[in-house]
């Protein structure tokens, strides 16, 4: 038998065959049963590995490439000997043709598609994906598995090794700009069938999202960074895209996202990212829980984490360079303050916490001594924060209040570059040498500000720094003092600024 088809794929690369054989049966029809073995198994292996349909797919590109060579060799060779045979010339010149145009296509087709395709299969199949890894952490208590990282080639078996040593595993936290569609998936069916919450604080793009929205709760930071687009692979056609983009839809639409969401994935290119906003992303199931930053344990974890990673990093932040220039001891304390922290294992909101209240400390006196300007723009921030608290549940106001939300999470860029930059101007301007006022204008313009408000907010205002707990009601009451002073003119405003912030009793200057 083998020797019968030896000589038979001779015979046809020689000419032999007649030329209706060799073009109609070796060339058309075989090629097309290459095609459909393809499809069958790509079929086969969709629940497979992705090392074994990375082999499979060179193995199907490389037979290709082998089945055209040979069919197009014979069915050239068939069609010159076609007149001798007594055959039309017509057709031996149309036969000749086509192949002329395959040769053409075929190498169109391995410079843009086929070269691309064997490159990454063969850089996946050796161990050498460009995607890289995934990085997996385990919190101290085994609760918590971070997950951070390309998913690429063996991501989805590191993961299911880990689980199965990990028993106590609750919640997995990623930070991934994307990878591989496979691994992804195979991914999120580990995290199905351990029933594990996802969450992010960071990034999850891309194939990411296959396994945060695998978990069963979701939750996400106002400022995670969750990005969609469409699909792709070195070689993909516009229709291999788009098949692909009807499987990422599936995915989508089983994990109950709204299709005029996965319709609006669809319209982005595979080189572009689309980043939903906080609220696009609960309006469609995408998370179903806003996280306000820091409640797992895993600070202690980073690679960057460790006291000497954080004095370099602090000594190199312009804000704790001021504020050591300031206030010399300053940076030791906020060290001492996130190392003690770190050892208590606490989350990482308390880590962070820890290390702002230096910071916190101070302002009382930076706002003691500052100019008027620094003490407008001041309000103007305050107020812009606590406007941007709004929608962000109970939690955030009563945090706010006490120093402790992770802004870095939860508030906008543009207010987060302006409370930077209000502090380096604050600890960098020289502090008022004379700091007494008029104590009666001040009373006068608090008292015209507070006449302005219900008698409810009045209350919420005095029971500041004793309250056990503090609403949303406070902020509101915060945002409508704040308000009312800004509508102040200008002099009053500013010695009402002094009566508000003023240290120590409000002196008399007359």
């Amino acid at each position: 038998m083998a020797g019968r088809l030896t000589r038979y794929l001779l015979r046809h690369w020689r000419g032999e065959l007649s030329l209706p054989v060799s073009y109609w049966v070796n060339g058309t029809a075989l090629g097309l049963l290459i095609l459909l073995l393809a499809n069958v198994a790509a079929d086969v292996v969709a629940e497979r590995d992705l090392l074994t349909s990375a082999v499979l797919g060179m193995a199907l590109i490389l037979l290709g490439l082998a089945h055209s060579a040979w069919s197009m060799v014979g069915i050239w060779r068939s069609a010159d000997q076609h007149v001798q045979r007594g055959g039309s010339g017509i057709w031996a010149s149309l036969a000749t043709l086509m192949v002329m145009l395959g040769m053409l296509s075929m190498g169109a087709a391995l410079i843009v598609r086929i070269a691309p395709a064997l490159k990454e299969y063969a850089l996946i199949i050796t161990g050498n994906d460009p995607i890289g890894r995934v990085q997996l952490q385990l919190s101290h208590d085994g609760s918590v598995l971070m997950l951070s990282g390309g998913l690429g080639e063996g991501s989805a078996n590191a993961l299911r090794k880990q689980l199965q040593a990990a028993p106590d595993v609750v919640t997995v936290m990623l930070d991934s700009h994307g990878g591989r569609l496979r691994e992804a998936e195979q991914i999120a069916q580990l995290i199905r069938q351990h029933e594990l919450n996802t969450y992010v604080e960071g990034l999850c793009a891309s194939a990411c999202t296959y396994a945060f929205l695998a978990g069963a709760d979701r939750a996400a930071t106002p400022n995670a960074r969750i990005g969609f687009h469409r699909p792709t692979f070195p070689g993909f056609t516009t229709a291999d895209e788009q098949r692909a983009m009807q499987d990422m839809q599936r995915v989508y639409r089983q994990a109950g996202i709204p299709a005029v969401f996965t319709d609006r994935v669809a319209e982005i290119p595979a080189q572009e990212m689309w980043y939903p906003t906080h609220e696009e992303l609960l309006e469609n199931a995408i998370i179903n829980r806003t996280s306000l930053g820091g409640e797992l344990t895993t600070l202690g974890l980073r690679a960057d984490a460790s006291p000497e990673h954080i004095e370099q990093a602090l000594r190199e932040e312009p804000l704790f360079v001021a504020l050591e220039a300031r206030y010399p001891g300053a940076l030791q304390e906020v060290l001492k303050n996130t190392r003690e922290a770190l050892d208590r294992q606490v989350p990482d909101s308390e880590v962070w916490a820890a290390a702002r209240a230096v910071v916190s400390d101070h302002i009382p006196e930076l706002l003691t001594g500052a100019t008027d300007e620094l003490l407008e723009s001041f309000l103007a921030l305050a107020l812009a924060q606590l406007q941007a608290l709004d929608g962000l549940g109970e939690p955030a106001c009563g945090l706010y209040l006490r120093a402790r939300l992770d802004a870095n999470k939860t508030l906008p860029s543009d207010i987060l570059a302006q409370e930077a930059h209000w502090m380096l101007e604050a600890l960098r301007t020289p502090p008022r040498t004379d700091r007494t006022f008029d104590r009666q204008a001040a009373v006068q313009a608090m008292s015209k500000v507070m006449s302005t408000m219900s008698a409810e907010y009045v209350e919420l205002i005095s029971e500041f720094g004793q309250a056990a707990e503090y609403s949303s009601r406070h902020c509101q009451a915060m945002v409508e003092l704040y308000q009312g002073i800004q509508a102040l003119p200008a002099h009053e405003r500013q010695i009402g600024l002094r009566g508000l912030f003023q240290d120590s009793p409000l002196q008399s200057s007359d």
